[in-house]
């Protein structure tokens, strides 16, 4: 009786979890169409396009898995228990090829089109002509000193883009080729790891603890903060 309303229910929650997939997927494209900005695209792409297949792709995989009677089964007509079996092989190789996909070819493919997106010329709202693209000589008379603080650390990286003939511009904010902490005094990205010590020396039966004390290379505002160090391995 449990087997039989199980066989009748699988076939419901797999179709649900395809919908829900196709639904997630269509949304995010739905999405990047309405924006019309080329920065809006590139901050949608570049936060959730990855996520996006990868929760796509674990849905559809799971429906496929618990749907009772799949294509593959079908054809060599074996029972619901070797069905199961043979969806579930092929999905975990399915999930594996789509993570590796995503994570070691995917990301140049996005960076590529990201690429494209943030060089792309702007159309000036004043005028609807194309902007220019300042050198980065020629940006720093638009950023201010916490800006230009930034960019020296390569916490963030400005794009300046200017109308010559109307002097509009436009000032897009796009992350550096290093992770800092935003400083609570000043609000830049600019609080760097200036030293660390080890307070307590970790060993194989214990952790430790690391002192890392920040300053900010713009406004010199300090702080420190201490971190867990994981046990050593025997």
């Amino acid at each position: 009786m449990l087997l039989d309303f199980i066989d009748r229910l699988t076939p419901i929650i797999s179709f649900l979890l395809a919908a829900l997939g196709a639904i997630l997927a269509s949304l995010y494209f739905i999405k990047k169409w309405l924006l019309k900005g080329y920065k809006d695209k590139y901050n949608l792409i570049s936060r959730f396009e990855i996520r996006m297949i990868r929760y796509v792709s674990l849905v559809w995989i799971i429906a496929f898995i618990i749907y009772p009677r799949n294509i593959v089964s079908e054809a060599v007509k074996q029972n619901n228990l070797i069905d199961f079996l043979i969806a579930l092989i092929l999905g975990l190789s399915l999930a594996f090829a789509i993570y590796y996909i995503l994570k070691y070819f995917y990301p140049d493919y996005l960076d590529r089109r990201l690429t494209r997106l943030r060089y792309k010329p702007r159309i000036s709202p004043k005028t609807g002509k194309p902007m220019k693209l300042l050198t980065e000589e020629e940006e720093d008379v638009y950023l201010d000193e916490g800006m230009q603080a930034e960019e020296d650390v390569f916490s963030v990286d400005y794009d300046v883009w200017i109308d010559e003939e109307s002097g509009y511009t436009m000032i897009e904010k796009y992350s550096g080729k290093h992770t800092i902490k935003q400083c609570p005094k000043c609000s830049y990205q600019t609080l760097k790891v200036e030293k660390e010590e080890l307070l307590i020396a970790p060993t194989t039966h214990s952790s430790g603890e690391l002192l890392k004390r920040y300053k900010c290379t713009y406004c010199d505002y300090t702080e420190k903060e201490i971190f867990t160090v994981a046990k050593l391995k025997e």
